[in-house]
């Protein structure tokens, strides 16, 4: 690690449970976020701002208006760009010191394992089933941790909530199986 990125993680190296060794790790860190929308982005600000060593950024969609509520790495003067290539330019905005790989395509079967293959961690930010799948088996058939964002949707669980969305994280190791088909949903999907 360089000596002048010492100040800038300080407040994590002070950490018992990352120190100096373990902010060495995250910058050797390889990272795919699959999806740099409204669960992505702020997955992506916070990675990048860590030190992630290597952030990989799958969109093939463009900044909308009505998405900037909840888009939080994109701007008006972005509407009609591609959210990975902007998003890759906000990130090596705020972390210089780090690698920022934009692919502003579709993950498909065709594309998946070449893409995922590059990385150690894939973090799915999508908002759909079929996308969710493909990152499952691929991961599934490599030695690939996979971290999904579910939301549980369910007016009984959470009454309170606006959007009757409670976001959860999934973090599972995958075997040399699908997993994903084994989680339990909810009814309502």
């Amino acid at each position: 690690m360089k000596t002048e990125n010492m100040e800038r993680y300080n407040r994590q190296i002070i950490l018992p449970e990352i120190g100096k060794t373990g902010q060495e790790k995250l910058s050797k860190a390889r990272v795919l976020i699959v999806g740099v929308g409204g669960l992505g982005s702020p997955i992506a600000l916070y990675l990048a701002g860590a030190g992630v060593g290597t952030i990989g950024l799958v969109d093939d969609d463009v900044v909308s208006e009505s998405n900037l509520q909840r888009q939080v790495l994109y701007t008006e003067d972005e509407i009609g760009l591609s959210k990975a290539l902007q998003a890759q330019k906000r990130l090596q905005a705020l972390n210089h010191d780090i690698r920022i790989n934009a692919y502003p395509t579709r993950l498909t079967k065709e594309n998946a394992a070449s893409l995922i293959a590059n990385y150690d961690i894939v973090v799915d930010g999508c908002d759909n089933f079929t996308t969710r799948y493909i990152i499952n088996d691929a991961c599934a058939t490599g030695d690939v941790l996979m971290y999904m964002v579910q939301f549980w949707l369910s007016k009984d669980r959470y009454p309170y909530s606006t959007t009757r969305e409670a976001l959860t994280t999934v973090p599972y190791i995958p075997m040399k199986k699908k997993c994903l088909p084994c989680l339990p949903l909810s009814k309502e999907y």
